[in-house]
Formats: C-alpha cells, sequence, structure tokens
C-alpha cells in the first residue's frame, strides 16, 4: 500500500533566495534573528523559518524515504499573507505554483502539488486556479479560510461568476484530475 502524505508545506525557494540575498519578494521581507534563522513576512506579521521549509528537493526525498512516504502533496504557504496589493498576490502565486509545477514534474512519481491562490482577488483566484490546473498539471489549491484580516470562507465554496452552461474551474477541476 502506497503511503501518501496530502499535507506537506514548503517555502517557495524564489521567496527564499530574495529573502537570504536581502532583497523583498513581492513584499514580503526577511531578516536573521539573534540564533541566524530567517525570520520573514509582511509588515508585523513574522514568523522564524522552520528549517525543514527550506529543504531542497533532494532533502525532502530523504525524509520521506526515512519516514516510509512514497509520495507528498506539496503546496506552499503564501497564501497566508496579506500582500499589500493584488498584483503582488497575482505574481506571488504564480510564481509559487510554477516552482510547485517543476517539482512534480520532475518526480512524477513522488510530487504532487496544490496551488496556491490570490484569494483577496477572486477574479485572479479563478484565473490562476484555472491556469494551475489545466496548464500546469495541479491537483487542486491549497485554500485558507482569510486573506489578510478578512475571513472568506463564502467566496471558495463556489467559483462559478454567473450561470452559464461551462462548467466552474472547480467543476472541471474535480473531474479531470487524479493522482
Amino acid at each position: 500500500m502506497r503511503s501518501i502524505d496530502i499535507h506537506a508545506h514548503l517555502m517557495p525557494h524564489c521567496m527564499l533566495q530574495a529573502l537570504y540575498r536581502g532583497d523583498t519578494w513581492h513584499g514580503v521581507s526577511g531578516e536573521r534573528n539573534a540564533q541566524g534563522r530567517l525570520v520573514y513576512g509582511l509588515g508585523g506579521r513574522r514568523q522564524a523559518l522552520m528549517p525543514q521549509f527550506a529543504w531542497n528537493t533532494v532533502q525532502r526525498l530523504a525524509d520521506m524515504d526515512s519516514l516510509g512516504v512514497d509520495v507528498q502533496v506539496v503546496s506552499t504557504f503564501i497564501g497566508y499573507y496579506p500582500f499589500p496589493s493584488d498584483a503582488q498576490a497575482i505574481a506571488a502565486c504564480r510564481e509559487a505554483n510554477d516552482e510547485v509545477r517543476q517539482m512534480a514534474s520532475d518526480y512524477p512519481d513522488r510530487f504532487a502539488g496544490l496551488s496556491t491562490l490570490p484569494l483577496q482577488n477572486l477574479q485572479a483566484a479563478i484565473n490562476e486556479l484555472e491556469r494551475s490546473v489545466t496548464h500546469l498539471g495541479l491537483k487542486g489549491a491549497m485554500l485558507n479560510d482569510t486573506s489578510g484580516e478578512r475571513v472568506i470562507g463564502a467566496y471558495v465554496t463556489d467559483f462559478r461568476l454567473s450561470d452559464t452552461e461551462e462548467p466552474t474551474a472547480l467543476e472541471r477541476m474535480s473531474t479531470s484530475t487524479s493522482m
């Protein structure tokens, strides 16, 4: 029987590389704390980077093997950040999802990916879900129930914007994906 870890987070390496250089990434900034660990976030919302979230793929595979995990369904943490602008959220999600897709493409027997969506903008979230599932091949989306300080649970129950005959992105996703 295959062992599948369906809740495996990672930090986008494109974000980590920018922060380690001292740059910001779509508004996310970082600095080293007294222990030398990266502390990152937006504005006053900061947290220390857990070392395993910065693992490269080889380290992640070694950990999976040591635990007897055959497949991880990976997703990123960036959906939790209250991005200052829709443009920053959209760009961050696209970059992170592209990275998750690459990981899943490089190791299709070991990783499946879930996209992160810019939930502060419903149309952008729909567009990114559509792109992630139909073009990148990700299996769905990791949803948080907040965007910044706003609870958005009601927004994610149905992505239909109109009563057309066209299936919604969620309907297409649920009928076209498998692991």
